[in-house]
């Protein structure tokens, strides 16, 4: 029989061995969950669009308190107190 892990059948968390291990008994949906951790998101390129790259900066800026934004092609990220801008396109 193949096991889910090297000593575990399934996820500790849901049970389920429908997803891969991670690590520490869970699947990685679970372990990104109990971890706080996100799963990086894909490389952007500029034809998929500056909206889209604001989106995906945001998402991993969250857990820093900071935020960015576009505005008359300048990106804008704002963290500790202090923005910095970049003009694009």
């Amino acid at each position: 029989m193949k096991h889910w892990s090297r000593d575990h059948d399934e996820c500790q968390n849901c049970h389920s061995s429908e997803h891969p291990h991670k690590g520490k008994g869970l699947c990685v949906p679970c372990y990104y969950r109990q971890y706080k951790r996100k799963p990086r998101p894909k490389l952007l390129t500029y034809e998929d669009g500056l909206q889209d790259a604001v989106y995906a900066v945001n998402s991993m800026l969250d857990e820093h308190d900071a935020t960015c934004w576009l505005r008359d092609n300048t990106i804008y990220i704002q963290a500790a107190g202090k923005t910095a801008k970049k003009r694009v396109g």
